[in-house]
């Protein structure tokens, strides 16, 4: 599998495999984007941040067994923008879940970076993708709606608390 995805030549964005180099990168990333994302799901708390480099080794090697695949979205100039994340594509069912930082909202660029992402987990045998997302979040609706995902109408829980979130599945 290749690390890297190309880009269309129009397209502002390319998306990489997760790499432990890329730690700083990210790193910076969640931080400059933490108050944005806390809106969405919650702060991470300062003990993530401060465990943060453990973790990242793990998903980096996740990626390296083929368990998972982890990517970076990067603008024209290579920053990190975004997370595409899909989860145990080792079986049938994976999970998706994606982050875009605030700067780069509105785009497209989270519809083609998740398209790119579930073309590459169903190129491994992934047969099933599920993302859950918060009722009040039109924009990741509308993306995961681009992607070919119907809403499975069923609320779930979060760290094991009723929500307003919702099962989206594509096959």
């Amino acid at each position: 599998m290749a690390s890297q995805i190309p880009s269309h030549p129009s397209s502002a964005f390319s998306l990489k495999l997760l790499t432990e180099p890329d730690g700083d990168d990210v790193l910076a990333f969640e931080r400059r984007n933490r108050d944005f994302f806390a809106q969405w799901v919650g702060d991470r708390g300062d003990e993530w941040f401060a465990t943060f480099f453990d973790r990242h080794a793990a998903l980096a090697e996740e990626n390296r067994d083929g368990t998972s695949l982890l990517y970076l979205v990067r603008d024209a100039g290579g920053g990190v923008i975004g997370r595409v994340n899909i989860l145990d594509v080792d079986g049938d069912v994976a999970e998706l879940g994606y982050r875009l930082a605030e700067s780069a909202q509105g785009r497209g660029i989270a519809t083609a970076a998740v398209g790119r992402a579930l073309s590459a987990a169903f190129a491994v045998g992934v047969r099933r993708v599920d993302a859950r997302v918060f009722a009040d979040n039109g924009a990741s609706q509308r993306v995961l709606d681009r992607n070919g995902f119907v809403l499975a109408a069923r609320p779930c829980e979060i760290n094991g608390l009723p929500a307003r979130l919702y099962q989206w599945r594509r096959d």
